[in-house]
């Protein structure tokens, strides 16, 4: 499954974004909202660039 990974701050649009890619329902791909907690640099992550 592929993640689109969308990071933003206060504003309130881009979880309308995130709402209106999942509510497409294509296959095998889901967008969500990033949360970071610790950053750390070089560390792989589930986003990548595949």
């Amino acid at each position: 499954m592929k993640k689109i990974g969308i990071l933003y701050g206060f504003e309130a649009s881009f979880q309308a974004f995130v709402d209106r890619v999942n509510s497409k329902k294509i296959k095998d791909i889901v967008a969500e909202s990033v949360t970071i907690d610790v950053l750390q640099q070089a560390d792989p992550t589930e986003y990548g660039n595949s």
